[in-house]
């Protein structure tokens, strides 16, 4: 089945929480749009102290298929407290050409120095 935006198949709007340590979560959003699918991230902190996010661009990688997340964009630096948003450009992919593909998430990033790799897979739904 071919997955496109003219009927023959839409992904269904998903949103999750992933803990990606104990204080950070990245919050997930994926929908349907006209020109693919729309995956909207954002980076929580819930640790008390105050931290030091250093990362390249992008912070978050999403991809279908075999290709390398690339994460070789400028080096970045913000300072997080507790209770903030990091709010990330939008990805906007292809539809896939199957229907049973799951949606491949990365991130790569330092807190303080220490370097942190996250993989998620998240499965899509289409209706």
């Amino acid at each position: 089945m071919l997955i496109d935006g003219e009927g023959k198949g839409s992904v269904v709007t998903s949103t999750s929480t992933i803990k990606v340590e104990d204080n950070l979560l990245i919050h997930m959003r994926v929908e349907d749009v006209d020109d693919g699918i729309q995956i909207q991230c954002s980076l929580q902190y819930v640790g008390k102290e105050d931290i030091l996010l250093e990362h390249q661009t992008p912070l978050v990688s999403a991809r279908f298929d075999e290709t390398i997340h690339n994460f070789t964009g400028d080096k970045l630096a913000k300072t997080l407290r507790r209770g903030s948003i990091y709010h990330q450009p939008t990805i906007l992919l292809d539809y896939p050409e199957i229907s049973d593909l799951n949606l491949e998430i990365s991130a790569k990033f330092w807190v303080d120095g220490e370097p942190i790799n996250f993989q998620h897979i998240e499965k899509l739904e289409f209706d």
